[in-house]
């Protein structure tokens, strides 16, 4: 149902008497173009919308707040609209807050699995760490074109320095996209994120970013943070998009951390991130035994894979990406080389190797399984300004 086809229960909507009769059993319910709206859901319409699957609320100008949870501290059951699985909030410039946060601790929204925010401008963050815990069996989290979202869950009010652990347990895939004052997606020092499902990481237009996490000074390594830290566990992460990140200088710590897994990793791509320093610590690399696909464009990195601290010719550091099929370097001018430590590189399953618009054309070593590729002159296009190289197995 989209209630701005409905004008008369638009003006019955936060009357008196309730305009749903549960008899309708709805499913999809659309709260749009109200413009006098200032919450969307009342309290006393979520008993009747118990049916309710999936709720969008968009285009009104004045709401502040989505659920009105006034007057239910003496419901029966702690879990509100149970059916409910889709929250999509769109074009909502004046919101603060999804619901009001007296009752968080004590009412759930434990069935929704995905949530959408998109151009809610005056949203400064989307949760507290008990705002959190009431959408803990979420799997979709996009947050699009909210620009004064300073971070996606902040402190919760006077709580302080207390040690806050919030697991999205079922989340299988987080994005993040055109968001100018980002900075952290978990605001707190001393909070922890776990996500043991999550598999799809997308960060994107967000250029005060540097780290997911509110890190100490003392825990940053050479004063440079970086975006996972300790306080992250994404165990299970496959794939990692990170885009115009001007202020991205690390992805990954200098030095490994216990908490920090990412062996599960088959894909990342990384553009636009100028201030980026290199793609992997050697750590990370050694690890990465599971990646097929890697994109690097245009960055300023010097090399891929920094030194390691161990032997430089070790056996260990001549199986890097060892599953890889398919590397792409486009318009890095700086790249000096794929790793100091390597003299070779072994990528049995290499498919198709890509080097365009880069300055320094011989700064990868032999690729050992390259030696019976023909090359293909079709591929080449030397012009006065770049050198355009690529390989492709025949």
């Amino acid at each position: 149902m989209r209630l701005s086809e409905f004008p008369e229960l638009i003006e019955k909507w936060h009357g008196e008497l309730i305009p749903i009769k549960p008899s309708w059993q709805l499913e999809s319910l659309v709260v749009d173009k109200c413009r006098s709206f200032t919450n969307a859901i009342p309290s006393r319409l979520i008993p009747v919308l118990n049916e309710v699957q999936r709720l969008r609320v968009r285009d009104c100008e004045s709401l502040e707040e989505v659920f009105n949870l006034e007057g239910l501290e003496g419901v029966r059951s702690t879990r509100l609209l149970p059916f409910l699985r889709h929250l999509d909030l769109a074009n909502l410039p004046k919101l603060r807050r999804i619901w009001n946060n007296h009752l968080q601790g004590t009412l759930r929204f434990d069935m929704i699995i995905s949530l959408t925010l998109y151009k809610c401008s005056n949203l400064r963050h989307a949760f507290t760490p008990s705002m959190a815990r009431c959408v803990a069996n979420l799997w979709r989290m996009e947050i699009k074109e909210c620009d004064q979202m300073e971070e996606a869950i902040a402190e919760e009010e006077g709580q302080g320095s207390a040690v806050e652990k919030i697991t999205f347990p079922n989340l299988y895939r987080m994005k993040l996209e055109c968001l100018p004052n980002m900075t952290n997606f978990l605001s707190g020092k001393n909070h922890q994120l776990e996500c043991p499902k999550l598999k799809e990481l997308s960060i994107a237009y967000c250029p005060k970013m540097r780290s997911l996490t509110r890190q100490p000074l003392m825990e940053i390594d050479h004063r440079t943070p970086s975006l996972f830290t300790s306080q992250v566990q994404f165990p299970k992460l496959e794939l990692i998009f990170l885009s115009h990140m001007e202020n991205l200088s690390k992805i990954w710590t200098d030095s490994p951390r216990d908490t920090l897994n990412f062996e599960h990793l088959r894909e990342v791509k990384v553009e636009n991130c100028k201030s980026l320093e290199n793609l992997f610590p050697h750590w990370v690399a050694a690890s990465l035994n599971q990646l097929e696909k890697l994109r690097v464009e245009f960055c300023a990195i010097k090399e891929i894979v920094t030194s390691g601290d161990n032997n430089p010719h070790s056996t260990t550091a001549q199986v890097l990406f060892p599953q890889l099929t398919s590397p792409v370097f486009h318009d890095m001018p700086r790249l000096e080389s794929f790793c100091p430590d390597l003299p070779t590189l072994n990528w049995p399953f290499l498919e198709e190797l890509r080097v365009t618009h880069c300055d320094k054309p011989n700064m990868f070593p032999l690729v050992e399984t390259m030696n019976k590729w023909p090359r293909r002159d079709d591929h080449q296009d030397i012009s006065n300004q770049e050198i355009h190289s690529s390989f492709e197995k025949v």
